[in-house]
């Protein structure tokens, strides 16, 4: 062999890998902190497309990102699958098993790409669930007989789904969580691009480790938004699936410690876990958070005689790490701050405070001693987080 003809060899297997690498470099081959959430939403009911797909990772920092999101159709006869034939897409948590290029005989009905999921997994065996194939795949854009059709374009003008599908399916390994569900609360998503915030973040990794069945996953959905049980719920649909509606609602929460109580107009999500037992626990990585549509954000704590009040201590912000491997993430600054508060007293005095934006806890002096039973703190004013901009935190309050 010449050297000419070698050289002419390297030279054209050089541009060959030259213009394949950006087209590997697309394609996941990591860990698998990929996973798909379709949301088979109501809302979306008479238009071609019925919902949306999100491709979502676990960030180093320990918080879910949204990467990228599809429009979707699904069953012809709706969700809930319960037996052979029903043309009903499953509700579930599932696994992707396999992915695979459909032959050019079907690439129209499936845009090129199949991904094929456990079902029946074994909650919908226990519940005596039958069917196979379900799948995800795309094609055109009429319903399915019980798979999820990924579509091109958008919700009101969707289009035959070939480029969705086919990046979907580079970008999420086999083994991956694929989540379907008709109940997720709009916090629980965002735009792509952005970040979730911490509490649903938590939510989502957690309700992945669970593997929960259809029945324990809406019982999860309910916890987040404060809501009660499906039992305890209207039987009216509109009632049943009421947390699809928006926002979870400003509902308040009362600890009670010694001969103190404590009230709050509204806690963020998980009252358990951002309740006003977090004011008084002395942990630092713990925080009592609002609702940001709550207008009121406001705290009543309520001791059982009048008392003499002259100081307080407060320490604001969620000072909380997410470690992952050798990645720290702070939340203290990625949360907002108050920055003005109103202290309101039995007699009616109130008093603004302006309060020192520092991850420490500082001790303040009123203007003179206030006897009352009850004091109300009001959050007038506060610093937008550099990544929630309103999400307040308040991690520590005491008053003396």
């Amino acid at each position: 062999m010449s050297l000419q003809s070698s050289t002419g060899k390297i030279g054209f297997l050089f541009l060959l890998f030259a213009f394949l690498l950006p087209q590997l470099s697309n394609a996941y081959s990591g860990p698998s902190k990929r996973f798909l959430v379709f949301h088979l939403d109501p809302q979306y009911k008479h238009q071609v497309a019925k919902g949306y797909g999100y491709m979502m990772e676990l960030d180093p920092s320990g918080l879910v990102k949204i990467l990228a999101r599809y429009p979707i159709t699904y069953g012809k006869r709706g969700t809930n699958k319960r037996r052979e034939n029903d043309q009903k897409t499953p509700i579930g948590i599932y696994k992707i098993t396999k992915k695979v290029n459909t032959p050019k005989s079907g690439y129209k009905k499936f845009g090129g790409r199949n991904i094929s999921l456990n079902y029946p997994n074994r909650h919908d065996k226990a519940a005596r669930r039958t069917g196979h194939s379900i799948a995800i795949h795309g094609g055109r854009t009429n319903p399915t007989l019980g798979c999820v059709r990924v579509l091109d374009g958008s919700i009101v003008a969707p289009s035959f789904g070939k480029r969705n599908i086919r990046h979907m399916s580079n970008m999420v390994p086999t083994g991956s969580s694929v989540i379907i569900a008709e109940d997720i609360n709009k916090s629980l998503i965002n735009e792509p691009g952005n970040y979730l915030d911490p509490i649903a973040s938590e939510f989502w990794i957690n309700l992945l480790k669970k593997d929960l069945g259809k029945g324990s996953m809406i019982q999860e959905f309910l916890a987040f938004n404060q809501l009660p049980s499906p039992n305890s719920i209207a039987s009216s649909k509109a009632n049943s699936w009421a947390l699809s509606s928006g926002p979870a609602r400003p509902l308040s929460t009362t600890i009670k410690k010694n001969n103190l109580s404590v009230t709050a107009s509204s806690t963020y999500g998980k009252k358990s876990l951002y309740g006003t037992k977090n004011l008084l626990d002395d942990e630092a990585a713990s925080a009592w958070i609002p609702e940001p549509i709550d207008k009121e954000k406001q705290l009543t704590y309520a001791y059982d005689f009048a008392r003499n009040i002259q100081k307080f201590s407060i320490k604001v912000g969620y000072d909380k790490f997410f470690v992952n491997g050798k990645h720290k993430f702070d939340l203290w600054g990625q949360n907002a701050r108050p920055s003005v508060i109103q202290l309101t007293f039995d007699d009616g005095s109130k008093e603004k405070i302006q309060l020192r934006d520092t991850r420490n806890s500082v001790e303040y002096t009123l203007s003179k001693v206030y006897k009352s039973k009850t004091i109300q703190v009001q959050v007038i004013e506060f610093i937008p987080g550099k990544k929630f901009k309103e999400n307040i935190c308040i991690s520590e309050l005491k008053f003396k």
